[in-house]
């Protein structure tokens, strides 16, 4: 009467007396890897579940993150995070809490406001790119500059719109 399933199930302790899980612990995965000439072993991407907080009886909270291997590379890197809250995350670990070096996306509910922030770092611009689908790509930018505090919108290629710390327009 039910769906079919796959349950991956993890505690601590032993199969006779088992215990809660920590946060941080690895619930279960799915990971993906080929022949690279020697063996198996290499893997080219996973998907892992964990334990995203303090568990309690009837209280599981989980994360899911999205890893990938670069190319040159042995070892997957996390690249996407669903946190417990809902947040996503790319290329951050901690949705809703910047990383300093920037160029990370993330989207939900940070702070007291929902949608999406860009962080590019205070030395970085921050750019929202449209392509036209034809091979040409960034026709339009929305590009927000952090050393001046000034936004600029271009179209075609080209600035029509600049708008400073100040409010010139």
């Amino acid at each position: 009467a039910t769906e079919p399933t796959i349950v991956l199930a993890k505690s601590r302790g032993s199969a006779d007396s088992p215990t809660v899980v920590n946060s941080a612990d690895i619930l279960g995965g799915i990971r993906f890897a080929g022949y690279d000439g020697s063996d198996y072993v290499t893997q080219g991407a996973s998907i892992i579940c964990a334990v995203d907080g303090a568990p309690g009886s009837n209280d599981m909270p989980g994360r899911l993150t999205f890893n990938t291997t670069a190319d040159g590379a042995s070892t997957p890197s996390e690249r996407v995070r669903i946190d417990s809250s809902g947040k996503v995350g790319i290329n951050i670990n901690n949705p809703g809490s910047y990383n300093s070096a920037g160029n990370e996306l993330v989207l939900g509910n940070t702070g007291n406001n929902g949608g999406m922030t860009i962080v590019s770092g205070t030395g970085n611009n921050g750019h929202i790119f449209f392509a036209d689908g034809t091979g040409t790509p960034n026709r339009g930018i929305i590009k927000y500059e952090h050393a001046n505090d000034a936004f600029a919108f271009n179209t075609a290629d080209n600035e029509r719109l600049r708008i400073t710390s100040t409010g010139g327009v």
